[in-house]
């Protein structure tokens, strides 16, 4: 699914579907600021399992998607926002998650 910025994008959220992975809902939100375009992703069960919670996701997103040698004050440059792994538990105390960058 992708859209421009500022256009609502409706998607349906059953957690009775992902009972495999009940602390997430399975898709993850690109947002290209310079060209105004969003694409959600929906990965695999082993993507989660491989890079458990936001430190994880961050990693595997600047690893994979940064050229070498960026600037980190370019429009290259990528800002990921990811949650913990028990955010949207019943736990409490749980609703973490991390920000993360090429600095």
């Amino acid at each position: 699914m992708a859209g421009i910025i500022g256009k609502t994008i409706s998607t349906t959220y059953d957690p009775k579907a992902r009972k495999d992975m009940p602390a997430y809902n399975g898709k993850i939100l690109h947002v290209d600021l310079t060209r105004g375009e969003m694409a959600v992703e929906e990965p695999p069960e082993h993507f989660y399992r491989a890079y458990i919670g936001g430190r994880g996701f961050i990693l595997h997103y600047l690893l994979s998607t940064l050229p070498a040698g960026v600037d980190p004050l370019s429009p290259e440059n990528v800002l990921v926002f990811a949650p913990g792994v028990l955010s949207g538990t019943i736990l409490p105390g749980t609703g973490r998650h991390a920000g993360g960058a090429r600095n």
